[in-house]
Order: structure tokens, then sequence, then C-alpha cells
């Protein structure tokens, strides 16, 4: 069976996705930088692993929506997401959701920044 372009519905489904992973990857950034007694409780009561076991979760269930409909185009690692930046040095990819836009610049497992849950998934039109 061929793959198929990505229905409106996986599309809404992706936009989320990108949302969720967005909001982890802020969490672990004040996880890294704010001092534990000025870190929101939820944010200062569950670790590192914690939130990268959600993002696992998240990828997993997108990954499976995609799979179901025949809709998979595979992914790419990204670096830290930037919302609302538009230009990044090197290359980067750009989605508009809802009002807001993610910037997402692309990263190889060389990179620093390089976490592999942090992922993109691709859509066609």
């Amino acid at each position: 069976m061929a793959v198929k372009k990505t229905p409106q519905i996986v599309k809404k489904l992706l936009a989320q996705h990108r949302a969720r992973i967005a909001w982890i990857d802020d969490i672990l950034r004040i996880k890294a930088t704010v001092a534990l007694e000025n870190q929101a409780e939820h944010v200062r009561n569950h670790s590192v692993e914690y939130y990268e076991g959600m993002a696992w979760g998240a990828n997993a269930v997108i990954e499976e929506v995609l799979s179901a409909h025949n809709c998979y185009h595979g992914f790419q690692n990204v670096g830290p997401i930037m919302l609302g930046v538009r230009k990044v040095n090197g290359p980067s990819l750009v989605r508009e959701d809802e009002n807001e836009a993610y910037t997402f610049p692309i990263v190889r497992h060389t990179d620093p920044t390089y976490q592999s849950w942090r992922r993109l998934y691709l859509e066609a039109a």
C-alpha cells in the first residue's frame, strides 16, 4: 500500500504534538536554568527523566497515528524549539500552528543540543 497524503485530522494532531514537545522542551530549559526554589511546583516535583519519558510517549502515540493512517513520512531531529523566531543560523524548519510560529533548527547527533526525543514528524500536503 502506498503512503498517502496526511489527512487534516492528523495534521491537527501533529500540530498538537509539536506544541507538546515545545512545552516539554521549555520545561527542561527551566529545570536547567532556573533556581529550584523559583521553579513552578509541577516543574520542581518531576525529574528530567519524567519529562523525557513524556516526550517519548508522545512520539510513540503520534507514530501509531501516522502508521494507522498510512501517512508516516519520517521525522527530522531538531534542536531546542523556539517559539516566534523566524530566522535561525543554519538549516531549519518553520511551522505555523494556530497563531504560533515554531522554528526548529535541524541538528545531527553530534550537535551538543541534540536530544533523540526532540523530533519533528513530517507531513505531506
